[in-house]
Order: C-alpha cells, then structure tokens, then sequence
C-alpha cells in the first residue's frame, strides 16, 4: 500500500519535483504513490515571495532542496542549520525551542520533508510575535501622533 493523496479541484502537489495539478474545477483527484517520493501537498507549497522572514526563509529552503531532490551533501543544509541556530538564540518560548531543535536534528538525520514541517507551527508563532510588534509600533507611533496634537493644540 502506497501514499495516498487527494488533490482538491484546481489543487497542486508536489512529487519529486514534478508539480502535478488537478485540472477539474469540480472533481478531487485521488493518487496513490506506490514508491518512496518525496511529496508536498499543495496548502504546504510556499511562493519564493512568501519567504519574507527568517522562519519563512528557513522553510522555503528546506522546501526547495525536497522539489530539487537534493543530495543530503547539499550546501544548502548547512545553511539551514546556521539559520536554526540563530532562530535558537532569538527565541524562548519552549515550544519553538523544541520544534527548532527538532528541525534540526531531522534535516541532520535526512528527514527534510518532517524537518520543514517541524517549522509550520513556528511560522505561525513569528507571524503572531511580528504581528504583536506591529500592533505596539502602531500604537506606540499613536500615542506620539497624541502627544503632537495635545501639545500643539496646548
């Protein structure tokens, strides 16, 4: 018994670099892979454009050496434990931490497909902390904006 996939209408996957689309606007498609492939389903699928922070960055990599069916002596590994180790040291919430380390240890052990996904849930801690940093610029850039007009008007 092989990888079973269902492709949505319209959705994408990808198998050993291959992106395969399933064309009906209304029919899922059901493939079963019956060989060892390296797959990514499409609502895992990251545009270069999205790798716009060190997380994203991070997960595109390792998303681009599965697509390429990279070698495990790929340069780009080594780059990808140099950006975890930095995302290391510049987070502490426990849970990133182990997801981090985790993430680390699969890529050494070959495991790059459940090492980028070991960086989904951290993606989305960054998206919240980041968020987070704006909402306080946006509000520390109003309580200045505040202070402009009270003083002005005063």
């Amino acid at each position: 018994m092989g990888l079973r996939i269902t492709v949505p209408p319209e959705g994408r996957v990808v198998i050993n670099s291959a992106v395969i689309q399933n064309r009906s606007k209304s029919e899922q498609a059901d493939l079963c892979v019956l060989n060892h492939a390296n797959v990514i389903r499409g609502k895992n699928i990251m545009q270069a454009e999205e790798a716009t922070t060190p997380v994203r960055r991070a997960y595109f990599l390792m998303q681009s050496i599965i697509m390429e069916n990279a070698e495990m002596d790929d340069p780009r590994l080594a780059t990808f434990d140099q950006l975890l180790v930095e995302l290391l040291a510049a987070f502490e919430h426990p849970d990133v931490v182990q997801r981090l380390r985790e993430g680390r240890r699969l890529a050494a052990d070959g495991a790059v497909y459940k090492a980028m996904m070991a960086l989904k849930p951290v993606m989305k801690y960054e998206d919240a902390v980041l968020a987070l940093g704006q909402a306080i610029e946006v509000e520390a850039g109003a309580g200045e904006a505040f202070r402009e007009l009270v003083l002005e008007e005063g």
